[in-house]
């Protein structure tokens, strides 16, 4: 009785360390895709803070475990577009993927 639970442990165990490893594995393979949704970025960006919002480069890495957007050469401008009231060369955006576990 003992020995069975302990083989339905084991087996349980083993089945969440693969879906563990898939999870990791497929988002890995699906952060870096993430970089062609810039204009989609830029715009959800404008809406929320009523500025033209202009990503110059944006690009998806991991750093360790963490999902890591780089934005460069990001510009915050009046709503009339004319004058960039801010100018930033790079800003790193990490997700902390244990939290949300």
């Amino acid at each position: 009785m003992l020995k069975r639970l302990f083989h339905t442990v084991w087996l349980l165990f083993v089945a969440l360390l693969f879906l563990v490893a898939v999870v990791l594995m497929t988002a890995r393979i699906w952060v870096p895709s993430l970089s062609q949704y810039r204009l989609e970025i830029e715009n959800a960006a404008s809406q929320v803070l009523q500025k033209q919002v202009s990503i110059g480069r944006l690009e998806a890495t991991w750093r360790g475990l963490n999902p890591v957007l780089k934005l460069k050469n990001v510009i915050l401008a009046d709503p009339a577009g004319e004058q960039a009231s801010l100018d930033i060369r790079e800003v790193w955006i990490t997700i902390d993927a244990w939290q949300y576990l």
